[in-house]
């Protein structure tokens, strides 16, 4: 009445691209077996099974040997994206005693961050709460939030002459988003002033957009002289 065998699991390599790499999860015994020994496994982790990689469910090692080996195979996209892992353990098993830890491989994104541009939805404005539209577009889906710093320049002076949001946030899953430059009134007889908005600073993205220039035309009556 021997004592059943104990099984554990390994993986070789612990890391793997996104573009089809293969990792091999095995199952080894501490002795042999005069049984086949059947290993069910559990799948969790930030990778998504069918979409992120593929794996069978059970290992099978044969009566006489002393591991068995299944393939775990990346599956690529070209959505950038935070590395994944899958983590297996082992879920029951027949024939032997489970020992061990789960085992985790991390498969690493390969692709190239989406390029951001910027675009304004009409130019001139009228100082008296006249609006535009200003938007940030990526090229490309992307799997992570991306978030555009917005630098401003030319004539015009925020919050006296007109006011913005410092950021522009591209959720994870979407292409664009817009926000809204409104114009603050005075009384002052001026020039029209300008409001020169760029990227100054990116998170998951490059940057791909050139300048955009907004107009504030004066609505104020000139100053009248008396002698």
């Amino acid at each position: 009445n021997d004592a059943p065998p104990t099984v554990s699991l390994a993986v070789s390599p612990s890391s793997v691209s996104e573009n089809g790499a293969i990792s091999t999860v095995t199952a080894s015994l501490n002795t042999l077996a005069g049984q086949n020994v059947s290993v069910s496994l559990g799948i969790t982790g930030t990778a998504t099974p069918n979409t992120d990689f593929t794996l069978g469910g059970t290992i099978t090692i044969i009566a006489g040997n002393i591991s068995g080996s299944i393939t775990l195979t990346a599956v690529n996209d070209a959505i950038d994206e935070a590395d994944e892992t899958v983590t297996i353990q082992i879920a029951s098993v027949t024939n032997a005693t489970a020992t061990g830890t789960p085992v985790i491989v991390t498969i690493s994104d390969d692709d190239a961050q989406p390029s951001v541009s910027l675009s304004i939805g009409g130019t001139p404005i009228a100082e008296a709460g006249g609006t535009t539209t200003v938007t940030a577009t990526i090229n490309a889906v992307s799997g992570l939030d991306v978030t555009v710093t917005l630098g401003k320049g030319g004539t015009a002076t925020e919050t006296s002459d007109y006011t913005l949001a410092g950021t522009i946030a591209i959720t994870a899953g979407n292409t664009s988003v817009t926000t809204t430059l409104t114009a603050v009134a005075d009384v002052l007889d001026e020039s029209g002033e300008t409001v020169v908005i760029s990227i100054s600073g990116l998170t998951n993205g490059t940057n791909s957009s050139s300048p955009q220039t907004v107009t504030i035309t004066d609505d104020d009556e000139a100053p009248t002289v008396i002698l």
